[in-house]
């Protein structure tokens, strides 16, 4: 079956009773970005397999994103272990890159963009098999910090360690509340790890974001963002009637929103920690 995408998406939606059946052909002879992404939306375990597959064999970094969001989507623990395979390079698309791309800033970008896909789809699904992969995936980025597969990946993958909410993930997020230089310091970056610590164990989310709150050399946006996260932390904390809280009750307290966003330019009052809430 051939379709574009919003013909896909209706067959989803439908409960036709062989739209799994369509759709799986569309993922063999028509476009599979968008049947993948279609499979996801259809919500049937029985997409599963068919996607586990293309994520493994597709040289296509672009089907691959699909394909890793849609695994995510349908939640089933039979995807970890490809998941994995995305993240860490093993896969078909990975070992055809030297004869197909060299090195260009677009394959970078592709290729970035379907690791993100995949880590994030890892935190959705919180099988802590996914832990050490994630963590070797962040060691990983240390070493590369800078390049162009860097800065979104190191968010997303910080975010899915915030999901397992393992405490053994905490020294790996912490490397990353450290600039890696003087002025390109990312501070969404920041920001994403401040969240993740805060996730993780919130009385070391508090000393360490204090301490980099009362820096003396600490520029304006990095004191900015520091203050943001302690009074996040700290709302949440009140909430729980507790200095300490633990990650299952944070859980009820609802996901960090998938954007990380950036507070305006930094005031006075914000970096001394004193302004309103953020919402």
């Amino acid at each position: 079956m051939r379709g574009d995408k919003r013909d896909l998406a209706r067959i989803a939606t439908s409960r036709h009773p062989r739209a799994l059946q369509l759709l799986m052909e569309a993922l063999r002879v028509g476009d599979q970005a968008d049947a993948a992404e279609a499979l996801g939306r259809l919500r049937n375990p029985d997409a599963v397999e068919p996607l586990v597959h293309m994520s493994l064999w597709t040289s296509d970094y672009g089907v691959q994103e699909k394909v890793a969001q849609a695994l995510g989507r349908l939640g089933n623990a039979r995807a970890v272990e490809p998941l994995v395979r995305m993240l860490s390079g093993d896969t078909a698309a990975h070992r055809e890159e030297p004869d197909r791309w060299g090195f260009e800033k677009a394959h970078w970008q592709e290729r970035a963009a379907a690791e993100r896909a995949a880590a994030e789809a890892l935190g959705r699904l919180g099988d802590v098999r996914a832990l050490e992969p994630l963590i070797n995936a962040l060691e990983e980025l240390r070493r590369t910090r800078g390049s162009a597969r860097h800065f979104r990946l190191v968010r997303s993958a910080l975010k899915a360690l915030a999901r397992l909410g393992d405490a053994r993930a905490t020294e790996a997020v912490c490397y990353f509340l450290e600039p890696w230089d003087d002025e390109g310091y990312d501070l969404w970056e920041f920001d994403a790890a401040a969240m993740a610590l805060s996730w993780l164990d919130g009385t070391r989310a508090d000393r360490e974001l204090t301490e980099r709150l009362t820096r003396e050399f600490a520029s304006e946006g990095y004191r900015c963002v520091a203050a943001r996260g302690l009074r996040r932390l700290r709302k949440v904390q009140a909430r729980l009637g507790a200095r300490t809280h633990h990650v299952h009750d944070l859980r009820q307290e609802g996901m960090p929103n998938d954007r990380v966003r950036l507070p305006p330019q930094a005031s006075s009052q914000d970096a001394a920690g004193t302004a309103p809430l953020a919402s």
